[in-house]
């Protein structure tokens, strides 16, 4: 441990308590030392030249405090920092804010702070107030001596650096890890074999490579793209896009071969270019359906508005080969937009903000999503072409490519299909997550979530769509929604490398897969965790959805509060318990089973011994001979006689049994 912090030994008995048994350097204030930011050109240091067990240091302290509950009731509690996680325990036992007695985070989940000096409740106090990326707000009331040291462990570790590798908690937590993993996530998607499961015929086909990035450095290494159409051409098909991001394949639907295809808006702007390579591109695109339908994902305003900044929407009359083709805008906010809406929701939610009226429009925004979605596999069913795109092709047009796909195959609904997509539609595909999550320490971008431009919630609100049609389907899908809450959860907690970077070059770059742990490694080792009990793989009805049950995702954002109870898992918990009961009874049915084979069979036994011996039945009860004649009428070895006889069971008293002949 280096001298610079701290030593704390923390003892864990269980989740509600921690025990503090040593704590040395008690007197010692010295700060941690300020990191040194490097930039990436200048010094040519990456994860792998780094010896990562001398490099890695992380905080581990313990602060007295005080929280303040919507900014009233008080709290005593101790702050424990350790291995990147900030666990702020609260001594009362009874009333507690809380639906547990500690409250954890990740200290990379925080995305600004400020130290607001005053006299609260006639004290003079240092309050510092914490703001999440999820927009929760905390409170906390310090000692004058402690609260610069908490300031210095905040400023130096709440964001990671991608170059200062010692202070990243994704590096951390693979060397505390290891390589011991039965499965590494790293290496579950393949881009071949997904498409070959879509029963895609590449002999139709061509694979561009893109492996050196330099067609598109924000697209995935391999590319489908129609097979006689040269790379030359496809360099200015690239051009004529926003950030060279052209039409690619994204999904084959095998039933009647129609496909989705995704990319950046084209550069027409107020000149109206055209592009002869795009027009060809387009044409090969929806040879095989002779239709295309462009799913713009802005409103028609704003994609109006961006022919004056070169950019635009297709203009049909440039396209005149291709017999039915027509541009429909599906009017999804855009990512400025999207964080006021869920600034706005947040601050209800988490920060109990009565004044926030507008909070309905987090889930009109997700209602959005969902419509255009349905509407777009109504088209992939009725064999059209499908085109997606948006500004850029890596937020809105990453939710709807993924969500249809969802809506169209029940591959995508099991658990490895649903991380082969995310891997697919969103990662390889280069959805900005590194931005996107406040993960990149610059300091000339402004610390405020709710300012800062690249920062969206646009991979939590795909989440919070899939969760509401997951419910309204519970059948369908292999996995539960805890799996959608825990991804939730660690997008924004510098965890693992898979949510770090922004492509999949920096992936490379980073060696992300070498010096990270993947995210879907913890998922597929626990996999247990995460399966529906009552899903149904044989179920190939359509998915459903219907408005009016929308719901608040209360397993994600509800899961704080102190009455919060998680009918999922109660649900969950409750279908083991019958399972368990269940398989009880069977084993007593099996038990019933064999018994009664071995009385058949005893009796058998009995009813050959009679036969052979030509015994006179008079001997036996009248109930015991009716056992007998229950036993011998489905059996063809035998036959009765007089079975007509009114008083049958003295006839065969009488008579005895006979061997049927065989023939």
């Amino acid at each position: 441990m280096d001298d610079d912090f701290e030593i704390l030994s923390i003892r864990y008995f269980n989740q509600e308590d921690f025990v503090v048994l040593d704590q040395s350097n008690e007197q010692k204030k010295d700060k941690p030392e300020k990191a040194k930011k490097l930039s990436a050109e200048n010094s040519k240091i990456s994860l792998h030249q780094i010896d990562l067990s001398n490099n890695i240091k992380h905080p581990n302290k313990i602060f007295q405090c005080i929280y303040l509950y919507n900014n009233s009731i008080e709290y005593n509690a101790i702050i424990i920092i350790k291995d990147y996680m900030m666990i702020i325990k609260f001594h009362e036992k009874k009333i507690l804010p809380y639906n547990k007695s500690y409250y954890e985070f990740s200290i990379f989940n925080i995305i600004d702070f400020d130290n607001k000096k005053g006299r609260i409740f006639g004290q003079e106090s240092n309050i510092i107030e914490i703001a999440t990326k999820d927009n929760r707000k905390l409170l906390l009331k310090f000692q004058i001596d402690e609260i610069n040291d908490f300031i210095e462990i905040l400023k130096m570790y709440c964001r990671p650096s991608l170059t200062i590798n010692y202070q990243n908690y994704a590096l951390f937590y693979k060397l505390k890890k290891g390589n011991n993993s039965k499965i590494d996530g790293w290496k579950i998607y393949n881009y071949k074999k997904e498409f070959e499961s879509m029963g895609l015929n590449f002999s139709e086909y061509q694979i561009l490579d893109n492996s050196d990035y330099k067609m598109c450095s924000s697209y995935p290494k391999y590319l489908i793209i129609p097979k006689s159409i040269s790379k030359h051409k496809m360099e200015y098909c690239a051009n004529f896009r926003t950030k060279r991001r052209f039409p690619v394949l994204t999904y084959y639907y095998k039933k009647n071969g129609a496909s989705i295809w995704r990319s950046s808006q084209c550069k027409i702007g107020v000149t109206s270019c055209k592009c002869d390579e795009d027009i060809e591109l387009l044409t090969l695109i929806s040879k095989k359906t002779n239709n295309l339908l462009v799913y713009d994902a802005r409103p028609f305003v704003h994609a109006y508005a961006n022919y004056f900044k070169g950019g635009g929407y297709e203009n049909i009359k440039n396209y005149p080969e291709i017999k039915n083709m027509k541009v429909i805008f599906c009017d999804m906010i855009n990512i400025h937009q999207l964080n006021t809406v869920y600034f706005n929701f947040c601050q209800y939610i988490f920060n109990n903000d009565n004044k926030v009226k507008d909070t309905s429009n987090w889930y009109n925004s997700i209602c959005q999503m969902i419509s255009s979605s349905f509407e777009i596999c109504k088209s992939i069913k009725q064999n059209n072409t499908i085109l997606i795109h948006c500004s850029d092709g890596w937020d809105r047009t990453s939710q709807l490519c993924s969500l249809c796909q969802i809506i169209l195959d029940k591959r995508y609904r099991t658990i490895n299909g649903f991380i082969n997509l995310i891997e697919k539609d969103w990662l390889s595909f280069g959805h900005l997550f590194g931005f996107r999550n406040g993960y990149y320490n610059d300091e000339d971008i402004d610390l405020n979530f709710a300012n800062q431009e690249q920062k969206s919630p646009i991979f939590i609100q795909w989440l919070d769509a899939v969760y509401q049609i997951v419910i309204q389907n519970y059948n369908k899908f292999e996995f539960n929604v805890n799996l959608l809450k825990f991804l939730a959860e660690e997008v924004s907690n510098g965890k693992y490398g898979t949510f770090l970077f922004n492509s999949d070059k920096e992936r490379d770059e980073y060696k992300a897969e070498e010096n990270t742990v993947s995210v879907w490694t913890d998922i597929l080792n626990n996999k247990n965790e995460y399966i529906n009990p009552i899903y149904e793989p044989n179920d190939d009805r359509n998915i459903d959805f219907n408005v009016k049950t929308m719901c608040i995702w209360s397993d994600y954002f509800l899961r704080f509060e102190k009455n919060y109870l998680n009918h999922i898992d109660l649900f969950i918990k409750q279908f083991n318990n019958l399972n368990e009961e269940n398989k009880k009874l069977k084993f007593v049915n099996q038990e019933n089973e064999i018994l009664k084979k071995k009385y058949n069979k005893a009796l058998e036994e009995i009813v050959e011994l009679l036969f052979n011996n030509k015994c006179n039945l008079s001997f036996l009860s009248e109930d015991t001979m009716k056992i007998i004649v229950e036993h011998i009428k489905p059996n063809n070895s035998y036959v009765l006689i007089n079975e007509g006889d009114e008083n049958f069971t003295t006839s065969v008293l009488k008579l005895g049994i006979n061997k049927k002949k065989n023939k």
